[in-house]
């Protein structure tokens, strides 16, 4: 009796064990998961460029399934419906906006069923940046202990912003002379960044903090604190809205009261994404950018994102001091008497006038 009572007990354990494997091991078709169709373009993380068609096509993959009608989206805006058996159409984005966006078809079927599935595409500059020429007009004077950061030319005067922690302050100087005229540190936890002189006011931010500072531009009186979700690399404006990059290849547009960003592009060129975007200078319709640990700065269209034109001004940094002392190119402005550039970088000694070739 014991002997049975034991073999019952075992085959009942076994058939626990069995079943347990089985259902791990085993996949569970869950029908209301099952895919009818499979969608065959765009293909996922796919690349096209701005102003070109978008074809959306898909297939049924199970048989027996009749199509009712689908329903055409990019980042989620409905676009058109496709009936009567189309299973493909083509169109032109209106969002004209470079990046990462979605595409997404949804399946109606005489069951009642209805699917959707996705695919992400990036959109690229349609222009191929054209390089720009220039020509030294003439060199000005530049603190070698200078890590610049923030550089704005107004009114005759160059201000600049100064980074490394400890050693961070803002300045107001003479162009001609080297003459320091004004100065404020920066508490020794702040790392400095760009600056931006708007509404007679300096806007500055810091590196990692997420913090920014106001003050009055005539005194240099401390007005307010700002904060953003990023961190602050470069800032500019464009007379109505404080602009800022991160370091990415995103370029925030600042509310200049409220702090609030309003909106933001990405800078791509016709070949991809182009990040560590930097110090920025607004003017006509163009921001002017240097890109991190390169010898390039970038004409990039404000409105879209689009790379329009490259610089590389490798040849300056040879005449801006010894090599081994000196860092990166990292400050632009515009001397709006003769739109030409006013360019330096950390440690640099000299600030390098520069005339764009027509």
């Amino acid at each position: 009796m014991y002997n049975k009572f034991l073999v019952c007990i075992c085959s009942i354990a076994l058939s626990v064990i069995f079943f347990s494997c089985k259902n791990e091991n085993t996949p569970v078709i869950d029908k209301k998961l099952e895919v009818y169709f499979k969608l065959t373009a765009p293909a996922n993380n796919s690349s096209a460029k701005l102003n070109d068609s978008l074809k959306v096509s898909f297939v049924i993959s199970k048989q027996n399934v009749k199509l009712d009608s689908s329903q055409v989206f990019f980042d989620n805006n409905y676009i058109s419906s496709l009936k009567n058996g189309v299973t493909s159409y083509s169109f032109l984005p209106s969002a004209g906006k470079l990046g990462v966006h979605k595409v997404s078809l949804k399946t109606f079927y005489e069951d009642g069923k209805n699917e959707t599935l996705e695919s992400n595409i990036k959109i690229l500059s349609d222009v191929i940046p054209k390089p720009e020429k220039f020509t030294v007009v003439k060199t000005y004077p530049h603190s070698k202990a200078d890590f610049t950061e923030g550089f704005e030319f107004y009114k005759g005067y160059i201000y600049e912003s100064t980074g490394l922690e400890g050693k961070s302050l803002i300045k107001k100087y003479d162009l001609a002379s080297g003459k320091t005229l004004k100065e404020i540190p920066l508490d020794k936890q702040y790392f400095g960044e760009g600056i931006t002189i708007f509404d007679n006011k300096i806007y500055q931010l810091t590196w990692k903090n997420k913090k920014g500072f106001v003050y009055n531009l005539d005194d240099f009186k401390f007005i307010q604190n700002f904060t953003y979700n990023t961190e602050g690399w470069g800032m500019t404006n464009n007379g109505k809205e404080l602009i800022m990059s991160d370091g990415t290849n995103k370029i925030y547009y600042m509310n200049p009261y409220s702090f609030a960003i309003t909106s933001n592009i990405e800078v791509y060129d016709n070949m991809g994404a182009i990040t560590n975007i930097n110090e920025l200078e607004y003017y006509k319709g163009n921001i002017y950018a240097n890109v991190w640990r390169t010898f390039l700065i970038l004409k990039i269209d404000a409105a879209t994102g689009k790379v329009l034109g490259r610089m590389d001004l490798e040849e300056l940094m040879k005449q801006a001091g010894n090599l081994q002392e000196i860092d990166v190119l990292n400050g632009i402005t515009i001397n709006p008497a003769t739109g030409n550039l006013l360019v330096t970088g950390k440690l640099w000694n000299k600030i390098f006038e520069i005339k764009i070739s027509e």
